[in-house]
């Protein structure tokens, strides 16, 4: 930029909000700058003073109500803010720092803590918050302390609350470890003592080596029981809990629609909504749905319709992952033929595009058009001819195909002379002329200019070899260009029935014929990869072929009770059952048995045992494996008062009545594959909820507070409420003496700050720009 070496300068930075790099000596990893990120530098005005507006561009600078303060999200961030939000209305905590008691407990030679930076860090965001001077901050600072620290958090990719939350505690609870140096302690068996002592020595032996102010207010204790299913062996241990990680206690289903077409013709395929295994397979889905319709699932078959053709014809080993909600699946209810070997036939209807365009090389190729819904056919693998396999198909589609509707049509209409009947034969009394011409069409395979039938190029003979079709060269029978039976009846006797279209073997697209299927009583050779095309004439399927009648479905008359189940609501009682439901180890996960010498599939208990004073329930919405990721959206039903667990807590001498009430919850919405979070708080002063959106906080109603979307629940004990209370009021009436001593007013308090600066909640998010002098630069 050519800037004069004396020149004073300043660095912004701004990959989501704007920020000073007040140290010019930090390295690119310590100034949180990535790839990609954009920097501007301000040189200072002749005036000394840089120009640049502060509060447009860094932490708002307007009075707000404290505590009511927004976080900047600075890139994918609302995950951290949604859990700062929480920890900061945790006002017992908040109080405690605030109120610089932690000092003298930072401890930073802690070789698992963060030489007291997380804890230092997260207090002065924790002030600036409460300050009353922001409408919003910009949690840079912490966010830079909690890289360093954990890689993981490093960037600008989503993240989880709960996680951020585990790493922030965790943190705090070493930097603030009042013990200096942690001394080794064994462990011992239970070997059949009482609870109540095996309890009380753990968790003396946990306080010898943690000793902290997150200690005192998050952790509590479990008890854990596993039997050894062999030989009964009994192992009861207590572990320290910072979180309450709790199950839904809802069944991993999904509901599918699917349409059956059932084998007897005269019945309207019915569509069915089956609740299945969300990790389950197709055999899970055939077997639900032959359970609803008395049909065994060997004989149902699972496919993907898109675009009149299958799209996808599913295996009962495939995965129901493999099936999207927006995809049309039909079940097919196949023909038990006996003893013999089966072959299964796709079979889709065609017509003939009149449409197409042709050009010089593809003038001969004829263009298809799919219509209505496909099908199957079973036949016998060997022996099948033209006309058991046409005889099928009339027969499956006769509720919808009427082929003696043309025959009524023909003898009520009169022949015009020369012209093409029904039948495909020609008046010969009434235009012999036009016979000789048909015959010359038919030799020479072209398409007549006026009302004839496009032809085909005949198909070579090895292919009509290798799709088992061979071209006999009879003319007894009226035949296309291309071998095909044309339009017209099959010559058994007076009965006989009309034809009403011809078969070809096709490709699995159904767009491209590759070979016709003729009725000379030949063997067909078939395989597992042979596809029918029924190809209609377009005149003919207008008489014979009723679309109303083919796109009838009849519906499902009530949803399944699995179904109902995956909507009902769910308690928050009924996930601390599940959660202390006994359950037996995987077998990937086995216990080692002291007494048989040896891993086993025992059967585990958890139990809680001590309650902390703040309780952090964690609800278990997300699922995560090697192959499968998902997110349940169940309502979860929480008390935001009068939470008792007096009847899920064994301690037989409880210091206090475990009743609990409602603080914060960190919410998550969308799903697995992007989301955002937000935190519900009450607030400790105005006893009223908000919603802290990034850096926007609005108030809402206790209403609001449940929802589908709550993620992390923040719980505080009646008695540690009161202990707050208390800690408030000594810490003002200390303020109060402070002022009298030395003249100087304390920060104002919530009510205070809004009353003497006449600013209301209504306005506090208005900007103001203002010019920083060198002075005001320092600061930043």
């Amino acid at each position: 930029f050519q800037y004069p070496e004396d020149s004073k300068c300043r660095l912004w930075t701004f990959p989501n909000d704007y920020g000073v790099v007040t140290d010019m000596t930090a390295t690119i990893d310590e100034a949180d700058l990535a790839q990609g990120d954009r920097v501007m530098i301000e040189r200072q005005q002749a005036d000394g003073k840089f120009k640049w507006p502060r509060a447009a561009m860094c932490n708002n600078q307007q009075p707000s109500t404290p505590g009511l303060c927004g976080l900047s999200n600075i890139g994918n961030t609302c995950f951290m803010n949604s859990a700062l939000q929480c920890m900061s209305n945790t006002h017992l905590l908040t109080r405690y720092l605030q109120a610089n008691r932690h000092v003298d407990e930072i401890n930073t030679d802690n070789p698992l803590g963060m030489q007291g930076q997380i804890a230092e860090s997260y207090t002065r965001l924790l002030k600036d918050m409460w300050s009353g001077h922001h409408a919003s901050v910009s949690p840079r600072e912490f966010q830079n302390a909690v890289s360093r620290f954990a890689p993981q958090f490093t960037g600008y990719a989503q993240h989880d609350s709960q996680e951020l939350l585990a790493f922030l505690l965790d943190g705090l609870h070493e930097d603030l470890n009042r013990i200096r140096k942690k001394p080794y302690v064994e462990m011992k068996d239970s070997c059949g003592r009482s609870d109540e002592d095996v309890a009380a020595e753990a968790w003396d032996a946990h306080r010898k080596r943690n000793d902290s102010v997150i200690v005192d207010m998050f952790q509590g204790q479990f008890k854990s029981r596993l039997t050894c299913p062999t030989c009964e062996k009994v192992s009861v241990t207590f572990d320290p809990f910072m979180f309450l990680s709790l199950p839904l206690p809802v069944k991993k289903v999904r509901a599918i629609e699917v349409t059956l077409v059932y084998l007897n013709p005269e019945m309207h395929p019915k569509a069915f909504t089956l609740s299945v295994p969300k990790r389950g397979c197709v055999k899970d889905l055939l077997r639900e749905l032959g359970a609803q319709t008395q049909i065994s699932p060997d004989r149902l078959v699972c496919a993907d319709v898109y675009n009149h053709r299958f799209h996808k014809v599913f295996g009962p080993a495939d995965t129901l992952t493999q099936i999207l909600d927006r995809d049309v699946i039909f079940a097919y209810e196949l023909e038990v033929i006996g003893d013999v070997d089966v072959v299964r036939l796709p079979v889709y209807h065609r017509e003939q595009d009149t449409t197409a365009r042709t050009t010089y090389y593809y003038q001969s190729q004829t263009s298809y058009n799919l219509f209505g819904f496909p099908f199957f056919v079973t036949v016998s693998r060997h022996g099948t001819t033209y006309r058991h396999i046409y005889d099928k198909i009339v027969h499956q589609l006769s509720r919808f195909v009427k082929p003696d509707r043309c025959v009524k049509k023909q003898e009520e209409s009169a022949v015009v002379p020369g012209s093409l009947t029904v039948d495909g034969v020609v008046d010969n009394e009434k235009g012999g002329g036009v016979a000789e011409d048909a015959a010359m069409d038919e030799d020479n395979a072209t398409t007549g200019a006026t009302g004839g039938v496009k032809q085909e190029e005949e198909s070579p003979l090895a292919a009509q070899q290798e799709n088992g079709v061979e071209d006999t060269g009879s003319n007894d029978k009226p035949h296309e260009a291309d071998g095909s039976l044309a339009v017209g009846k099959v010559e058994n006797g007076d009965d006989a029935a009309p034809v009403i279209f011809t078969l070809s073997m096709i490709n699995s697209y159904g767009g491209s014929s590759l070979s016709s299927v003729t009725d000379d009583s030949m063997e067909l050779e078939l395989t597992s990869h042979t596809y029918l095309g029924l190809d209609w004439n377009v005149a003919l399927r207008k008489s014979v072929y009723d679309e109303e009648e083919a796109d009838k479905c009849d519906m499902q008359e009530a949803a399944t009770d699995e179904a109902d189940a995956v909507s009902k609501k769910v308690q928050l009682t009924d996930c601390l059952r599940l959660f202390t439901k006994e359950e037996q180890l995987g077998e990937d996960d086995p216990w080692y048995c002291p007494q048989c010498k040896e891993h086993k599939q025992a059967m585990k208990k958890f139990d809680i045992w001590k309650l902390p004073k703040v309780l952090v329930i964690h609800l278990k919405r997300f699922s995560y494996t090697r192959y499968w990721r998902d997110k349940l959206d169940v309502m979860v039903h929480f008390p935001i008062r009068s939470l008792d667990l007096q009847d899920f807590s064994l301690d037989p001498n409880p210091d206090h009545p475990a009743v609990y009430d409602l603080h914060a919850v960190s919410n998550h919405f969308g799903g697995m594959g992007g989301g955002h979070y937000t935190a519900y708080a009450l607030h400790r002063d105005t006893q009223k909820w908000y919603d802290f959106d990034d850096s926007s906080v609005s108030e809402v109603s206790e209403d609001s507070i449940l929802s589908h979307s709550a993620y992390v629940l923040f719980y505080m004990r009646r008695d540690a409420q009161q202990e707050a209370d208390d800690a408030t009021t000594k810490d003002a009436a200390a303020s109060d003496k402070e002022e009298e001593r030395t003249g100087v007013a304390s920060p104002a308090s919530s009510e205070e700050t809004l009353a003497e600066t006449g600013v209301t909640e209504a306005n506090t998010g208005a900007t103001e720009e203002l010019n920083m002098d060198d002075e005001e630069s320092e600061d930043v």
